[in-house]
């Protein structure tokens, strides 16, 4: 647990905040799992990584306390140590920005070297430089001047150098964002089994709430240098999506396939995790996406009797637990994309599913709700197409 006690002060006057005086006032514990933190432009969120990395010095601390707090394996005590006083390389912290600060004199390999050498914590790492370079897919890339990589080359050279250094938990400020979506899922993927397997913690920023929802286990929002509320990704991301420009949407776990019925055609027969139904994927989506998808609310239909003939591979039973009104205006694009100026998503509703355990979130027209008689305890079909 890491225990954060922070009011940091940035006057008027800073040529960084110009406009008006901004503070960062946190008191909060998070767990050591993987954290996103999201929120707008200016509500914080680079500053909460510098200062949890001991970098923040523009502002004037106030307050500041920051611990971490473990339960001793032998008994319930617990264990605190206290690193509000630690300079920067004596915490455990490796801290990522989203431009990739590499050295330019160098190769990529030279690069990963001199991390390697002198990180005092590397040599306490329980994985390889040379897994880190697969994991990370820059193997071809090791001999280039790091002046000639893309965007997204080096923001993934700039990820193996961070995970490198061995630090315990990893400051990520939006690491993938010159990658393709695909590559920056297989990244995301990759954060969820290094948490499984080395036990190392995460904390993301990002303002993508698609990003956050395939790796995160934890999420806290930022507005204005407040918190204004923290959870499980499962219940703080579906809030988030209801009142974003972004698409509403479910996450799904699932476990290894249950048969190989459909590899043929490039598809994946998984068990969707808590129940024993069927979640199909394309084999695109379950190399990269781990044990994780993401199902956009407007892709899910629902029917109150299995349809034995239809093109929808994924059809899931379950209950309904809540039916809301979406009252949030749409952003112009999503205007632009229903093809209507006037249109209002209070117009729809979004039909929550119980599935197993898990929720699906159904975006449907009112009209449709009404004609189906829908109401809270029927058991429905979800359908959506392969993942």
């Amino acid at each position: 647990m890491l225990s954060m006690q922070c009011q940091l002060d940035f006057g008027s006057n800073d040529k960084n905040w110009p406009a008006k005086a901004f503070k960062l006032d946190l008191d909060c514990e998070i767990p050591l799992t993987i954290t996103g933190v999201f929120g707008h432009s200016g509500s914080g969120k680079s500053s909460l990584l510098k200062w949890l990395a001991g970098l923040e010095q523009q502002g004037i601390a106030s307050k500041s306390e920051l611990n971490i707090i473990e339960r001793a394996s032998s008994d319930d005590e617990q264990r605190r140590q206290r690193l509000t006083d630690l300079k920067t390389e004596q915490r455990p912290f490796a801290w990522q920005q989203q431009q990739a600060l590499l050295f330019p004199h160098l190769t990529v390999s030279e690069n990963l070297a001199l991390i390697d050498k002198h990180s005092v914590t590397s040599r306490t790492r329980p994985y390889s430089v040379d897994q880190v370079i697969e994991w990370t897919g820059i193997g071809p890339l090791l001999s280039q001047p790091v002046t000639s990589l893309s965007g997204g080359e080096a923001q993934r050279v700039s990820f193996a150098r961070t995970l490198i250094t061995g630090k315990r938990i990893i400051l990520l400020d939006e690491p993938f964002t010159a990658l393709d979506w695909s590559t920056r899922v297989a990244m995301l993927a990759l954060i969820r089994q290094l948490h499984q397997v080395y036990q190392l913690a995460f904390i993301i920023v990002s303002h993508s709430l698609a990003e956050l929802s395939y790796c995160c286990q934890h999420i806290i929002h930022l507005v204005q240098g407040q918190l204004v509320q923290q959870g499980s990704s499962e219940q703080v991301l579906p809030k988030l999506s209801e009142t974003s420009t972004e698409q509403t949407f479910s996450l799904l776990d699932f476990v290894e396939p249950s048969d190989t019925h459909g590899q043929q055609y490039g598809l994946m027969a998984c068990g969707l995790k808590g129940c024993e139904q069927k979640l199909w994927l394309t084999q695109q989506s379950y190399t990269n996406a781990g044990s994780r998808v993401r199902v956009a609310a407007n892709k899910v239909s629902l029917a109150r009797a299995q349809q034995s003939q239809s093109s929808m591979l994924n059809c899931l039973s379950g209950e309904i637990v809540a039916i809301d009104s979406m009252a949030v205006q749409k952003s112009d694009q999503q205007l632009r994309q229903h093809k209507s100026t006037q249109h209002q998503s209070n117009q729809s509703v979004l039909v929550t599913v119980l599935i197993g355990q898990q929720l699906l979130r159904a975006e449907i027209s009112s009209y449709s709700c009404q004609q189906l008689s829908l109401a809270k305890g029927q058991k429905v079909y979800a359908q959506f197409k392969a993942l």
